[in-house]
């Protein structure tokens, strides 16, 4: 009987994913792998699909989470529990 390891959530995955060794593997620039991974930037097809495949997850799970995440970030929740404190004008 062959067990398999339970599959890790995909925001699991990519959260703790190094992104150095990403940027190395694919040969994007840490700061654009960084800013899509973060939600902050969208990927080509070409890019998600390399990104996909440095990480080791589906590129069709990758890109809906990253959908998820960029609206996310675009609606000012940016994977924040509660929005920063803005200072009053005096």
């Amino acid at each position: 009987m062959v067990t398999r390891m339970p599959r890790r959530p995909i925001d699991e995955i990519v959260r703790r994913v190094n992104r150095s060794d990403v940027a190395r593997r694919t040969g994007i620039h840490l700061s654009h792998v960084s800013r899509v991974l973060s939600g902050k930037r969208t990927a080509s097809g070409e890019n998600l699909y390399q990104l996909a495949r440095a990480i080791g997850v589906d590129m069709g799970d990758l890109h809906q989470y990253l959908r998820v995440l960029r609206a996310s970030v675009k609606a000012g929740r940016g994977g924040r529990k509660t929005p920063p404190e803005r200072p009053t004008a005096a």
